[in-house]
């Protein structure tokens, strides 16, 4: 601004001979007054800019792709929910096993065990690839829970026989 001044003050007889338009010096100097615009607002420019053009992508995305990610993360952590949960139910199952005498008992419920290994396998094995998802989440909680129950069952038979 001052280097400005100092040319304006230098050449003040150049400045006076031309004839300007009206008004021109007022809008010059408002013109040199005005602040520039500062870096956080440029930024802020570009992260809004970014954030649009990554809204037109999701937003032509076709639906069934995002249903289908959708979907396939929910049964993921289904899988993962039932999976820990039985895991914990035979953890239990084998410490009571440990603690119990009774041979027979102990070797029909391991066999019962290796059993439902041998179903969870058949299960995963045997369902269809080509139902829609849905009832491929349905079948699956349905044969989750019933194995759940059967485990709980077991612990409870354990339970019982070890009071």
């Amino acid at each position: 601004m001052k280097d400005i001044e100092k040319i304006i003050t230098d050449n003040r007889s150049g400045f006076d001979a031309d004839h300007l338009p009206e008004g021109f010096l007022g809008r010059f100097e408002r013109r040199l007054t005005r602040k520039k615009r500062s870096l956080s607002l440029s930024v802020c420019s570009a992260v809004a800019a970014a954030a649009a053009v990554a809204l037109v992508f999701l937003l032509n995305t076709p639906r069934q792709e995002q249903t289908s990610t959708a979907i396939e993360t929910e049964i993921a952590e289904m899988k993962f929910y039932y999976e820990n949960q039985q895991r914990m139910t035979i953890g239990i199952i084998n410490r009571l096993l440990e603690c119990t005498p009774d041979t027979v008992l102990v070797g029909e419920i391991r066999a019962q065990l290796k059993a439902m290994q041998r179903d969870d396998e058949r299960f995963e094995a045997g369902i269809s690839s080509n139902i829609d998802k849905e009832t491929y989440i349905a079948q699956e909680v349905g044969y989750y829970r019933k194995r759940q129950e059967s485990l709980e069952y077991i612990q409870q038979i354990l339970q019982r026989y070890e009071n």
